[in-house]
């Protein structure tokens, strides 16, 4: 699965044709919506960025933590959220 999130403002989601037909149509929608709800949380957490940058509030970016546990990955989320 690949996104994007558009000049426009659009979130564009692609899956591999060849990984595709793999998923059933149902869990294909889900996959989609969960990844509308990702592109939402992205776009909220860049829009908080710029109306800081904007107000001329410094920040230090967080580091870059690389993990495949997906606790870990949750927790960075909601921490994000959270901000």
């Amino acid at each position: 699965m690949d996104g994007s999130i558009l000049v426009t403002g659009e979130f564009e989601v692609m899956l591999s044709q060849r990984l595709g037909r793999y998923f059933p149509d149902i869990e294909k929608q889900q996959l989609f919506e969960d990844a509308k709800n990702i592109a939402d949380l992205l776009t909220e957490v860049m829009d908080r960025r710029s109306n800081d940058v904007d107000e001329g509030k410094q920040w230090t970016p967080s580091p870059v933590v690389h993990t495949q546990d997906a606790k870990k990955v949750l927790q960075v989320a909601t921490e994000l959220t959270i901000q």
